[in-house]
């Protein structure tokens, strides 16, 4: 067995083989220990062959060498095929091209506080947070306004035009997220690949070009993916925006750094226990800011809402009941889920407590089968509580 290294010409004198002598090729896609996709290859001898060796043989080839490999194979058969070096590519500037620029982040706003019902000194650390390390993930329990929040405050520090947004998921891949192969029809109808540029690449070069400005990648629900596989090289580079390195599908000359003007921000659901939660590697390139709905400035949030639309804030009261009622911290109910006007009535609450409240209590006991959920989580019962409570407080 035998790992490709490179792939250079051969000066051999190499006669085609009989075709009656032709061997069977099997491939596998495999992984290396330090989880780098690989193709691997078996050929098995033929017992008919004059020369040795009539076992099987194998190699193995990343990336890389597949790409060098099919130009090479193109070229031979007359495939149609654009290898990165065969067009233009706009050359990444030198990493320290804008390093005397100083960025400027926007502070919080009565505006923004306003717009998110949130404390303006809250959010003022949250944008202090990004100006000293630009990685930032809000994680908490579903319906706590991670995303929204996030989206919000990209848009305060950057502009609308300089954001965008991603969301990971089990097959999203580095192809997808940075840059990778892809299949294009050319203008004979021909397939060719060629370099496809994801989100993050794409809104870097946008970036390097507008070194005054922030640009933000928003991406909803990090702890879904494979962080590993889809940061690839470039966990090195949230870590060191002075630094430059090649890239997996890079020529080897070309050098990638990541713009100190970039933003990254994540939100992460903990109540998720399908997916594992994130490694100590993205821990330590970004701050994490938690989002709770039984602690402030989340458990406001609702009840600031309600006041602003002239609702009742009974509402806010049952949530609070509600959430008193939950043991685990990870599964109690966030303010989204109530904070728009169809539940402020008494038919719109019924509907969200049954289609969104009691469905989330029945996966937070489904281990419990002794636990009747719509009995421990009835509406009229958290009512009457609710109530009773404030009807001994008034006396």
């Amino acid at each position: 067995m035998a790992r490709i290294r490179e792939i250079v010409p051969s000066t051999q004198n190499v006669r085609a083989h009989k075709v009656e002598d032709a061997v069977s090729c099997q491939y596998k896609v495999i992984e290396d220990p330090d989880g780098a996709t690989l193709v691997h290859l078996s050929t098995f001898g033929s017992e008919q062959r004059e020369s040795q060796p009539k076992s099987s043989q194998s190699i193995q080839l990343n990336r890389q060498n597949a790409a060098e490999l099919i130009s090479i194979l193109s070229t031979a058969f007359g495939f149609a095929w654009r290898p990165r070096h065969a067009g233009f590519v706009e050359p990444e500037p030198e990493p320290d091209a804008n390093a005397d620029i100083e960025l400027e982040f926007a502070d919080a706003t009565d505006e923004l506080a306003a717009e998110l019902y949130m404390p303006k000194e809250w959010l003022q650390e949250s944008i202090a947070l990004l100006r000293d390390r630009p990685q930032l993930i809000f994680y908490g329990p579903p319906g706590t306004g991670k995303t929204y929040l996030a989206k919000a405050l990209a848009k305060h520090l950057c502009g609308a035009e300089h954001v965008k947004m991603v969301q990971f998921h089990p097959s999203y891949s580095y192809e997808d997220f940075f840059e990778g192969f892809r299949p294009v029809e050319t203008e004979n109808g021909q397939i060719a690949y060629d370099i496809h540029r994801g989100p993050l690449r794409q809104l870097a070069a946008d970036a390097r070009k507008d070194p005054g400005n922030l640009y933000a990648l928003i991406i909803d629900e990090v702890n879904r993916g494979n962080l590993s596989k889809i940061f690839g090289e470039l966990y090195y580079l949230l870590e060191y925006r002075d630094e430059s390195i090649n890239l997996l599908y890079s020529d080897k000359v070309e050098m990638f750094s990541l713009p100190k003007n970039v933003l990254i921000i994540g939100t992460m659901n903990r109540a998720d226990r399908s997916v594992a939660l994130v490694d100590s590697a993205m821990r330590r390139r970004f701050a994490f800011v938690h989002l709770h709905p039984a602690k402030e400035p989340t458990r406001s949030v609702l009840r600031k809402w309600l006041k602003d639309k002239g609702e009742t804030e009974v509402i806010a009261d049952i949530v609070d009941e509600l959430n008193e009622s939950i043991v685990d911290e990870d599964f109690k109910i966030g303010p989204s889920y109530f904070m728009r006007p169809t539940a402020t009535s008494k038919v719109g609450m019924d509907v969200v407590w049954r289609t969104t409240v009691l469905p989330l209590m029945e996966e937070y006991h489904f281990n419990d089968p002794g636990v009747d959920v719509h009995e421990r989580y009835d509406l009229v019962g958290i009512e009457r509580r609710v109530s009773s409570r404030d009807s001994e407080a008034g006396t």
